[in-house]
């Protein structure tokens, strides 16, 4: 194997290009971001974990725990006044020295009962 160290004293967009001699583009692993995976991290901004609904603006309640799947928390919500449910998704991914999050809201439609 090839072991390649590197000292860094260059800005972002000169790491991010970096080409080796060889002509083949070095990946380096710190510069992809990391998912946060823990909702007590510092990272997670707990604003972001709110929903409102989509139809009326009224604020939703969750209905199920925040559970974490793939690379994102996933949790239920409920808009009492409308009774439309949501699907709320949010992950929170560390780069460099910031967080950037990204929120999904999902309408739930409601099952149609089949005639036996």
């Amino acid at each position: 194997g090839v072991l390649v160290i590197l000292v860094l004293s260059a800005s972002m967009s000169t790491l991010s290009s970096l080409v080796l001699a060889s002509s083949s583009t070095l990946t380096l692993d710190f510069l992809k971001g990391n998912i946060i995976k823990d909702m007590d991290d510092t990272g997670v901004d707990k604003a972001m974990l709110d929903c409102s609904c989509i139809l009326c603006g009224a604020p939703a309640t969750k209905v199920s725990e925040w559970r974490f799947s793939g690379s994102s928390f996933h949790a239920i919500y409920k808009c009492g006044p409308c009774n439309q449910k949501y699907r709320v998704n949010v992950q929170f991914k560390r780069q460099y020295n910031q967080v950037v999050s990204k929120k999904t809201v999902l309408k739930i439609k409601d099952k149609k009962k089949k005639k036996a």
